[in-house]
């Protein structure tokens, strides 16, 4: 596996020609960056991957003066728990509305 340079801001790990897992800004307002991250292939969850590729975004971020933003469900516990081991901090709730159309 190696780990792929950005294109358009996006990180991340190639096993071959597959990605594996992948890091991104989402939504962006000039420099305040969301991030996306995911790894797609079962197999290879809780392998540290997800940390990889947003520490190399998050190193992107600095180098470029970009202020990057996590959010996620209070009941993703994986994501809050990547959220925090990469030093970011709970600051507010929102409430959110799901609906199938």
């Amino acid at each position: 596996m190696t780990i792929m340079k950005p294109i358009m801001t996006v990180y991340r790990v190639m096993k071959g020609d597959r990605i594996i897992s992948a890091c991104l800004s989402c939504c962006v307002n000039e420099k305040d960056h969301e991030m996306s991250v995911e790894t797609y292939d079962e197999e290879e969850m809780n392998k540290g991957l997800a940390t990889l590729v947003c520490t190399a975004y998050l190193e992107h971020c600095i180098e470029n003066e970009i202020t990057p933003h996590w959010s996620t469900l209070e009941t993703n516990a994986e994501s809050n728990q990547l959220g925090k081991k990469l030093g970011f901090e709970f600051e507010s709730k929102c409430k959110t509305l799901e609906f199938e159309f």
